[in-house]
């Protein structure tokens, strides 16, 4: 079956549709998600959420099968990134030992209430990195709080709260 000039051209060409890429950050020490729409000039509402427009730069996770999916963002301190640092601030010492979970949707003029692509990543303490006029987040696609299960239990014993009562106090 030959295809036609016509079906050619369609096929090869980009939606026109306008594309939103969005940030949600998470953690149980938050009052409420940080919602972050990147290089947009007003608020903006997804999926019956309101996002707050931040000029930003995205590295999006690299594809390949052997990679493991980690996600960079880069945003101005001015406005949204001094409010984000005493979101961080505000995280208690023991709260970090839960990763900030950090939700990249795309949305597109199309569809506003479902995302087109969807990463669900976290953020490690040292994930997070503040200079004088930006923050950089880094985000990757295993959790950095789960230990990997223990080959040999008598060498490396896992301490549950039934045996260790001490833990509980930390």
């Amino acid at each position: 079956m030959t295809i036609s000039q016509e079906q050619r051209e369609f096929f090869t060409q980009k939606n026109p549709a306008e594309e939103f890429d969005t940030i949600t950050f998470n953690h149980p020490e938050f009052k409420a998600p940080l919602r972050l729409v990147l290089n947009q000039f007003r608020s903006l509402v997804f999926a019956g959420n309101e996002f707050i427009p931040v000029a930003a730069k995205i590295k999006l996770p690299d594809q390949g099968a052997d990679l493991m999916p980690k996600l960079s963002l880069q945003f101005s301190r001015i406005h949204v990134g001094d409010e984000f640092k005493k979101i961080i601030n505000s995280i208690t010492p023991f709260g970090w030992q839960e990763p900030i979970s950090m939700i990249y949707e795309q949305y597109n003029e199309l569809s506003m209430n479902k995302p087109v692509n969807r990463y669900s990543l976290y953020v490690s303490e040292d994930g997070v990195r503040f200079n004088r006029s930006t923050i950089q987040v880094t985000a990757c696609d295993d959790n950095p709080m789960v230990l990997s299960k223990p080959r040999n239990t008598e060498s490396n014993p896992i301490y549950t709260l039934e045996e260790y009562r001490g833990l509980a106090n930390a």
